[in-house]
């Protein structure tokens, strides 16, 4: 091959490798956003009326239907095998920053309260007053009742989301497969 179609095959192999990377970005960016907001709304799960039906978080399905927008829109664009890298990709860092979100969560009841803000430094009158040295934080506890019901309820929608991501990111997982299979963890 000649050495100016050498360079023109890396410089389109880094153009690619940069745009998948681009997208993987983009998607890890909105999952960091929408595992913010599955952290807001889980204050509000299990405070539905039992005779209410039990809704979704509107942070994973709006994270599902970005997952299909995204597969609808590279599927006629690019090789199966870069739509299946990229997913591969998506669903590892999918899978491992949900779980990380749901294992995290409290009901906000039991999440323990900061300790006061101490002022920071060696010779701090507050500090020593408190039989501390250097600033640093004595235990700081409270103790808090949660309606068991009410924790059951909350659980119960923790359950349920979790149990929709899983299933949001089983259509990735046999992409997920093929990625691991070809790259790797």
């Amino acid at each position: 091959m000649c050495a100016p179609c050498v360079v023109r095959m890396q410089d389109l192999s880094t153009h690619t490798s940069d745009i998948h990377s681009k997208l993987v970005d983009i998607m890890q960016d909105r999952l960091v956003a929408a595992a913010r907001q599955l952290t807001q709304e889980a204050a509000k799960w299990g405070t539905n009326p039992p005779n209410q039906p039990f809704e979704l978080s509107p942070a994973l399905t709006n994270l599902q239907k970005q997952l299909t927008t995204l597969h609808t829109v590279l599927t006629p664009l690019l090789q199966q095998e870069e739509v299946q890298y990229i997913f591969g990709r998506v669903a590892s860092l999918y899978s491992e920053a949900l779980a990380v979100t749901f294992d995290a969560l409290q009901h906000p009841k039991l999440v323990p309260p900061q300790p006061p803000a101490q002022p920071q430094g060696a010779n701090n009158p507050l500090s020593r007053g408190l039989g501390m040295r250097g600033g640093g934080t004595g235990s700081f506890s409270v103790s808090v009742t949660v309606d068991p019901q009410e924790l059951a309820a909350w659980e119960d929608g923790r359950r349920r989301n979790a149990y929709y991501a899983l299933q949001v990111s089983a259509c990735e997982c046999a992409v997920a497969g093929v990625y691991r299979l070809h790259v790797g963890n």
